[in-house]
């Protein structure tokens, strides 16, 4: 049975990780749209993108999940890229193992199956 003190606790690790995960967007260059699209946030969620706290209370399991797969693919490309520039810039550049598009287009596009295929490839880079 969850308490009330565990139920403190996932709302306190959902809010780290929507502020960890909205800051890599910023980093990413995503518009408010394109964040609300990536973590499948409906309209109300959207509109409370301001108010990290209260938009983590609201957070469904599988949003959870495509935060942690998005910083999953940022701490990827932390251990691949040594400069800011390329671990920022990567997301955005057109890769062909992607079809030609960028990993963010394939993510807005294929929703968490994109954000999965995303995290596996680099993954994979990571594991040589």
């Amino acid at each position: 049975m969850i308490t009330e003190q565990d139920e403190g606790f996932l709302n306190s690790a959902s809010a780290i990780r929507l502020r960890a995960g909205l800051n890599l967007a910023k980093r990413w260059s995503l518009g408010t749209a394109q964040v609300s699209a990536v973590l499948a946030l409906t309209e109300d969620q959207s509109q409370r993108l301001g108010d990290i706290d209260v938009l983590a209370d609201t957070l469904r399991p599988d949003q959870v999940e495509r935060l942690d797969l998005l910083l999953s693919i940022h701490a990827s490309l932390k251990t691949l890229f040594t400069e800011d520039e390329r671990v920022y810039g990567w997301m955005r550049k057109p890769n062909g193992a992607f079809g030609g598009i960028s990993a963010i287009k394939l993510c807005l596009r294929d929703g968490k199956e994109g954000i999965e295929a995303v995290q596996s490839y680099l993954a994979a880079m990571v594991a040589g």
